[in-house]
């Protein structure tokens, strides 16, 4: 069975000014960051019946005892209180069943015999026990004034003076610091509470609670601040990764705008060429009928010339080229080259026409061909810029995976305790993140 020890610790409340610390801290007035006000309410407080009317008020508790007492001050007002913090292991304090939390039934039943065991060691002297609920570990704080007899020749005096009963030089505070600890584990024992081993025999190194308390925050303020840096340099990285994804997703846009502008732009061409080629056979086709009928008017030229052939009229067969006189030739050539004219100039306009055609399909063309080119050059381009960013991107995310795997290894050497504690400020949705 795992043992639960009983702790006590004593302090000295030099002054005034430092009681009316304490008393400030008792009654939460202060800015102590280690307490849980909401738990606060279940905080009690024991007073000796002397007629105080504030069970809270250490200060008038204390004068109030030292009144009865009949004790008296230095001028100084030095050592003025003994301030006991009294406790046990947190695992003492828990329900015996495996319920989570404190029992408050067994605390009550500690402090009560606390209550009983302090009176009964320092009889007259309690001022104040206070119980503390609202902080890590249910404890006690209880306040004593400490008194000596003075005896001069005056005769015998009671005073004030906690050097005297619980200080000394070195070795006389230690050894009563050790009769303390041996007493208080004595009465603690009814409820199954060890004393701890001494220092000397485990060779531990104590740390005072308040500077336990003052590491502890530090560490729990390192572990926000290096939780809070990662979690900023994560959302730096997702902005930037989300950044990225936009710019990837227009560039794709833009890449398939240019794409589908391309393609418009060499079906065009493909139209063009085809327009050009029907142009071109239409050229060929014209010009075959233009050199028939050119080799046609020029023997049938050469026929009339060589006076092999005559119009003549014939009632039957209508109108027949034949043999005539040389006198009738001009006035069969006449109406020849009356009607080859006409013909010669459509052709000659027809030519012209279809040259100037020609010519408009080759500027379009090298028109198409140096937007294409320009198209191409975009695209290179556009490509090149792709491929930095996709490099961008992938270093961008390769270091929030590096930030994900320090929050995980920050987690993985985060003590139990800092893992409870940082689940209390966060919340436990957001601590299984990591």
């Amino acid at each position: 069975m795992e043992k639960h020890y009983a702790i006590i610790r004593i302090a000295s409340r030099c002054s005034r000014t430092a009681i009316g610390q304490a008393n400030a801290h008792g009654n939460r007035s202060d800015v102590s960051a280690h307490v849980d006000r909401s738990r606060s309410h279940l905080n009690q407080f024991w007073v000796p019946s002397l007629g105080l009317e504030d069970p809270t008020d250490l200060i008038a508790a204390v004068d109030r005892v030292t009144e009865v007492l009949g004790a008296r001050r230095r001028e100084d007002n030095a050592g003025l209180l003994a301030d006991f913090h009294v406790g046990a292991t947190p695992e003492f304090f828990l329900y015996g069943d495996g319920r989570e939390g404190f029992d408050p039934a067994k605390i009550q039943r500690w402090m009560d015999h606390n209550i009983e065991v302090f009176n009964r060691k320092f009889p007259g002297q309690v001022a104040q026990i206070r119980l503390d609920m609202d902080e890590k570990t249910p404890h006690l704080a209880v306040f004593v004034v400490p008194t000596y007899v003075k005896t001069t020749k005056r005769g015998a005096a009671l005073w004030v003076s906690y050097r005297q009963q619980f200080g000394g030089n070195k070795h006389d505070a230690s050894e009563k610091c050790v009769a303390l600890q041996d007493w208080y584990a004595s009465e603690m024992a009814c409820f199954g509470l060890h004393r701890g081993e001494p220092k000397e025999v485990t060779g531990a190194v104590h740390t005072h609670h308040n500077t336990y308390r003052q590491i502890e925050a530090k560490k729990s303020a390192e572990t926000q601040l290096a939780k809070e840096n990662a979690e900023a340099d994560a959302a730096s990285t997702n902005r930037a990764a989300v950044t990225a994804s936009l710019l990837v997703l227009q560039l794709n846009g833009g890449l398939d705008a240019l794409n589908l502008e391309k393609a418009a732009v060499e079906q065009k061409l493909l139209q063009l060429k085809a327009d050009q080629e029907a142009l071109d056979n239409q050229k060929i086709a014209n010009e075959t009928t233009f050199q028939k009928m050119v080799a046609g008017l020029s023997k049938a030229a050469g026929l009339i010339a060589d006076r092999q052939i005559k119009r003549r009229i014939e009632p039957d067969a209508g109108i027949k080229f034949v043999l005539k006189n040389p006198d009738e030739d001009s006035k069969i050539l006449a109406p020849v080259w009356v009607m080859v004219r006409p013909i010669f100039n459509s052709l000659l306009g027809l030519i012209e026409g279809l040259e100037r055609d020609r010519k408009a399909s080759q500027t379009e063309r090298e028109k198409l061909a140096a937007e294409r080119e320009r198209i191409n050059l975009e695209n290179a381009a556009m490509a090149a810029e792709f491929a930095s960013l996709k490099a961008e991107t992938s270093s961008q995310l390769n270091a929030l995976r590096d930030a994900a795997a320090d929050l995980i290894t920050l987690r993985h050497e985060m003590t139990q305790e800092q893992l409870e504690r940082l689940k209390a400020v966060v919340g436990e949705d957001e601590l299984a993140l990591f």
